[in-house]
């Protein structure tokens, strides 16, 4: 019989602060091979493929790799690295650090929606690698993603979420760092680099169009208008899922908290549909699939999805933190992917950015970039902290 208690007993006994260690019971791992052994698979209309979402001959072939995955092999790489968790102001946050031999400095890498700190484990890494110098690196668990939960607050906003960043700093005894961040954290690195600027070295991101202000400038260029509405169309067309978030996020928790194959369709949608330019097909055996499972592992022996999703809540409700007189002094380094909707112009980014330092075309990589192809993101942030 499923346990109906996944992921809350094993997880609510972790320590609320200090250092633990990632060992998830064997009992959790095989409750979750029997609810995958037993799923009640959907029926498919005729050469539906992925137009109505998720694929169902594609989320099958995930399962069947899922039911495979050696989650043991993760959780022994983990336990290389200090895992630690802190009381940010009520919320606890999740760290994971990845110490260097003579860093040169720290980097603190924050991961984006839907993902986890599993995401950035290749390129942290890789940054504590001398290569020729090497840096200690903090990759952080956003509130209510994985171990940084539960969410002491609805939703937290992205100025909420960089004063528990700074405490989180603070509570590791970290006085400056280098960010990267992207997608949803973006508004807490930038927000970051604004009110705290004495400890935020520099600021490195995928995503030179976030965060944008809540109301735009009248002096648009062209690109800039062009790109805006590209950015609006986009909402119409893949936003469905902020649409709901932003609204009733606790509807969606039930069916993916109790169904992991339900879980796996609905980070699967988003993996592929923001990673895959027409005509590329997904690659099965590469290390975006392995960090996918990772990570569709972690949400569900942590509970998680809940609280990830209503990172949007507050979000929506309250729009960007972030207004168009606010500019970043810090250096700022930029690596670009092929995904449409975070190639905004430069002239764009430099309206918050006042020193962009870094500007990389990388030719290639979606939304998961980090994971797809961690040795790009990390040449560019070596560049950036030279």
């Amino acid at each position: 019989m499923p346990n109906a208690q996944h992921g809350s007993a094993w997880s609510a006994g972790l320590p609320a602060t200090g250092p633990f260690v990632i060992d998830v019971p064997e009992a959790e791992l095989t409750d979750l091979n029997d609810r995958l052994a037993a799923t009640r698979w959907p029926s498919d209309a005729p050469d539906a493929g992925w137009r109505y979402g998720a694929g169902l001959a594609d989320v099958r072939r995930l399962v069947e790799l899922w039911q495979a995955h050696d989650w043991r092999a993760t959780e022994a790489r983990l336990a290389r690295h200090d895992q630690v968790r802190v009381d940010c102001g009520g919320q606890i946050l999740h760290a994971m650090r990845v110490r260097a031999d003579a860093p040169a400095g720290t980097v603190l890498l924050l991961h984006g929606w839907p993902s986890s700190f599993l995401e950035m484990l290749d390129l942290a890494e890789l940054l504590a690698r001398p290569d020729p110098v090497a840096y200690d690196v903090i990759v952080a668990s956003l509130p209510g993603f994985a171990f940084s939960g539960p969410l002491a607050v609805p939703g937290p906003s992205g100025a909420e979420i960089a004063d528990m960043l700074i405490r989180l700093l603070e509570g590791l005894g970290v006085d400056r760092v280098w960010i990267h961040a992207y997608d949803i954290a973006a508004s807490a690195g930038v927000r970051m680099a604004l009110t705290a600027p004495q400890r935020v070295l520099g600021y490195h991101t995928t995503e030179p169009g976030l965060p944008r202000a809540v109301w735009p400038p009248a002096d648009l260029t062209e690109p800039e208008r062009a790109y805006l509405r590209y950015a609006d169309e986009w909402d119409r067309d893949e936003g469905g899922y902020m649409a709901m978030l932003s609204t009733r996020p606790h509807t969606l928790a039930y069916g993916l908290t109790d169904s992991p194959v339900g879980l796996a369709a609905w980070l699967f949608e988003k993996w592929w549909s923001w990673t895959l330019q027409p005509g590329q097909g997904w690659d099965w055996t590469g290390p975006l699939t392995r960090t996918l499972l990772d990570t569709l592992t972690l949400y569900w022996v942590t509970g998680s999805v809940s609280g990830a999703n209503r990172t949007y809540y507050r979000a929506d409700i309250e729009g960007q933190p972030i207004r168009t007189t606010d500019r970043v002094a810090q250096p700022v380094g930029v690596a670009r992917t092929t995904q449409a909707i975070e190639h905004a112009p430069r002239e764009l980014a430099e309206r918050l950015f006042a020193n962009i330092g870094v500007w990389n075309d990388l030719g290639l990589g979606g939304h998961f970039i980090a994971a797809e192809r961690p040795d790009l993101i990390a040449a560019s942030l070596r560049t950036l902290m030279r």
